[in-house]
């Protein structure tokens, strides 16, 4: 059962731009259309983030998938 779950995105890019990942974020809402979620309860953007452990350095987003994790 898919359907009776809470749903997060979590996106980290190189890119400054959150625009250029509405393409990943609409797929994801048309799979959890499909599986009868009607929307998802957040989403964090990791932007800048160009090599591995660099996401650390946005505390922006740390803080934002912080609060999710802490009130789901």
């Amino acid at each position: 059962q898919l359907n009776d779950k809470d749903y997060y995105f979590l996106f980290s890019a190189a890119s400054d731009n959150q625009k250029s990942l509405e393409p990943a974020v609409c797929e994801l809402r048309g799979f959890l259309n499909c599986i009868g979620v009607e929307s998802e309860k957040g989403i964090v953007f990791g932007l800048n983030a160009e090599s591995e452990g660099e996401i650390n350095h946005n505390e922006n987003a740390l803080n934002q998938a912080f609060e999710f994790g802490k009130n789901s």
